[in-house]
């Protein structure tokens, strides 16, 4: 981050002559949660929150400062500028942003540690006297900082100090002897599981004070490497079940293809108890072994106590001469199509009457007696009988038709209209 240096600032740093620079001591950092634009002609921070000496830095490059700032008080603010004072309360530089640089509370410790570029001034002029112990705190289970190593005589249950590999060794001879090997090649081959006498255990047992042998190892506890693995262990997995993969595929039962078989010959030969459940054969020639009958394309199997067959000869080999996938016409086996006719020879078993009209005594369900109801016939349907002459047209000469007759003595005259005369 860019930091101003103030004019005052500036001239706290040129000496009166000009001719050189005079150190500066920045003794504290003001901290303000204004939100303005900082500039050169600043001789203060407005709304100055509080003042940390607890800050420290070094110098990075001739521009360039890291500083560390902490507050590990109970106070509750957003910091969004601070500023660099001297040990003279003079404003020697300052930063403000519109964002919270850091949000302070109550139960939180404050630390920012940043890279501060100063413009217009050579950073070198600039030194720095903060408390930097809190920069390096003492180290522990809990917070990172500065330890002290341990020493010859430091206690073995000290938790406050770190312990170098040879203080390690020394506190392991402490627990099990002076006189034994300390070196690191008989500690790593003890540890990786290599000769345990070798690591120079002083008292061997099963109490609980005392180190069990090789053979009492081995047959309490496993090796890493065997866990899971070939000729090793099964592991257990979050339901405290031996995962399938670990399984055995005997006792899974999982069906594994072992190639052709020749029932006739036992070719490959097999036992009549078969070692593994799941194992099949496919049969290469027809015949029988077993106490079963094979043809060709069944299926010998394992069920774990004795051979089955798979019997895959029944199965529909082909339609009509066709294989595989079979979608059948009717003309494909000689059959009518759905939506057919047929000539009236090609019947057979058909009523007599089906090819005249029945006769009345054949008619069924015919009523006994008919109701009468007015209807009228056309001429030609009108076989007997005698019509009125009324209903008759009278014949011209172009149409025929009913004449009368005119009766003379015993002579009958024929006229067209009806005359008597």
């Amino acid at each position: 981050m860019n930091i101003i240096i103030t004019d005052a600032g500036r001239a706290a740093l040129i000496n009166a002559q000009n001719n050189g620079t005079n150190a500066v001591k920045l003794t504290q950092i003001a901290i303000s949660d204004s939100n303005y634009t900082a500039t050169a002609a600043d001789t203060s921070l407005p709304t100055e929150i509080k003042r940390l000496d607890t800050f420290a830095g070094e110098l990075v490059a001739a521009d360039t400062i890291h500083v560390t700032i902490r507050d590990e008080s109970l106070d509750v603010y957003s910091m969004r500028a601070f500023g660099l004072l001297s040990d003279d309360g003079t404003l020697i530089a300052v930063y403000s942003q519109a964002s919270a640089i850091v949000e302070k509370t109550a139960g939180s410790v404050a630390l920012l540690a940043v890279d501060i570029k100063l413009d217009r001034a050579d950073a070198t002029n600039i030194e720095i006297v903060g408390d930097a112990g809190f920069m390096l705190p003492p180290g522990s289970a809990l917070v990172a900082g500065l330890l002290k190593l341990t020493g010859e005589d430091t206690p073995l249950d000290d938790t406050s100090r770190a312990t170098h590999s040879l203080r390690v060794t020394q506190m392991l001879n402490q627990r099990i002897g002076d006189t034994n090997p300390d070196d690191v090649a008989h500690w790593t081959a003890a540890w990786s599981w290599g000769n345990h006498a070798l690591a120079g255990y002083m008292v061997a047992g099963t109490a609980d004070n005392q180190v069990r042998s090789n053979a009492q190892l081995d047959g309490r506890y496993v090796q890493q490497t065997t866990l899971g693995n070939a000729n090793g262990v099964a592991t257990l997995d979050s339901n405290a079940k031996i995962p399938l993969s670990q399984i055995s595929d005997t006792v899974l039962g999982q069906v594994e293809y072992q190639g052709l078989w020749n029932p006739t010959t036992n070719e490959p030969a097999l036992p009549t108890t078969p070692a593994k459940k799941g194992d099949y054969y496919i049969v290469s020639q027809a015949g029988a072994r077993f106490g079963l009958n094979f043809e060709v394309g069944d299926w010998l199997i394992s069920n774990g106590d004795k051979w089955d067959k798979v019997d895959n000869t029944d199965a529909v080999s082909s339609v009509n001469g066709r294989t595989g996938h079979v979608i059948l016409t009717a003309a494909d086996v000689g059959a009518a199509a759905s939506s057919h006719s047929h000539s009236w020879g090609q019947l057979s078993g058909i009523p007599a009457y089906a090819s005249r009209w029945p006769s009345w005594g054949e008619v069924s369900g015919k009523p006994s007696t008919f109701t009468p109801a007015g209807h009228n016939h056309s001429a030609a349907n009108i076989t007997s009988g005698t019509l009125a002459g009324a209903r008759l047209p009278m014949a011209t000469n172009a149409t025929q038709g009913a004449v009368k007759m005119r009766i003379s003595g015993t002579t009958l005259y024929i006229r067209n209209d009806g005359a008597n005369a």
